[in-house]
Parts: C-alpha cells; structure tokens; sequence
C-alpha cells in the first residue's frame, strides 16, 4: 500500500515540482494538489491519513494545523523558504 500524498502551494511550478520528484518513488501516491488553505484542509478531511506537503507560504494558524492533524490523523510537513528559520 503507498503513501497517499497531498502537495499544497500557491505556486503551480512548486506543486509540479514537488510531484515530479514525488512519483519516481513507488511508495507514493499523489491523491490531491491545492492552491490555497481552504483546498488544502478539505482535502485533508477526505484523505484521512495521508501525508501533506506543504509551502510554508501558505501562512497556516499552527494551532489551526495540529488540530487538524489531531482531528485527520493526517501528517504535515512544511517547506521552508530561503531564510526562513522553523
């Protein structure tokens, strides 16, 4: 069974990056693309345990984000830009 993954970012060349890399691994399945944060946290509500990778340019609330996390069983991990600290 693969790791269904969700890529989020407001930049489509982020997104089609990220996926170009994602899917040369057989473990890996991309089940959603998104643009925005509304996108991104439904499609993390209907793909429960799936794996998002994310823009930190896309500005979530943290507390928003674990509470989703907590409530999807779902797992973020933020890309960082140059520069930026965690």
């Amino acid at each position: 069974m693969s790791q269904k993954i969700i890529i989020a970012d407001n930049y489509a060349v982020f997104r089609t990056g990220t996926a170009r890399f994602v899917v040369v691994e057989d473990d890996f399945s991309i089940v959603g693309q998104c643009d925005d944060l509304p996108r991104l946290y439904k499609a993390a509500e209907s793909s429960l345990g799936t794996l998002v990778i994310f823009a930190s340019s896309l500005e979530p609330d943290l507390a928003e984000l674990v509470a989703k996390a907590k409530a999807t069983n779902v797992k973020f991990v933020a890309v960082l830009d140059k520069g930026e600290s965690p």
